[in-house]
């Protein structure tokens, strides 16, 4: 059997240094391997993107479901506006009818006034 000789105290260090160097050193290019897949990963996706954009030409929008989605939109909200007018208005014919009748109890009340006085100026 071989026997290791002893080494003295400084080249310990050394060796240890060395040592985690190296480990310094492996970490390191660890590092950057995960930051390359990291940015090659971003790049796919972009690259998917795009080509998902490019590739998608059918309709006038890009997809058949967006046109069938703004019509619905579209329609939706003509419902709404015309279902307020409606409101609108009837709140005004509500208005009119109590106003006119008002007026018409007003010149049956006063029938026989607005004929003698009227007439003559």
């Amino acid at each position: 059997m071989a026997v290791e000789p002893e080494l003295s105290p400084k080249k310990l260090e050394k060796e240890k240094l060395k040592l985690l160097n190296r480990k310094v050193v492996s970490m390191e290019l660890k590092i950057k391997e995960l930051k390359a897949k990291e940015l090659e990963a971003k790049l796919q996706k972009i690259k998917l993107k795009e080509s998902a954009e490019s590739g998608n030409t059918t309709g006038l929008f890009g997809t058949d479901a967006e046109p069938r989605k703004a019509l619905s939109t579209y329609l939706r909200n003509q419902n709404k506006a015309e279902i307020s007018f409606v409101a609108i208005l009837d709140r005004k014919a509500a208005i009119l009818i109590r106003i006119c009748t008002t007026l018409i109890s007003g010149i049956i009340v006063f029938n026989t006034y607005i004929e003698e006085n009227v007439v003559l100026g």
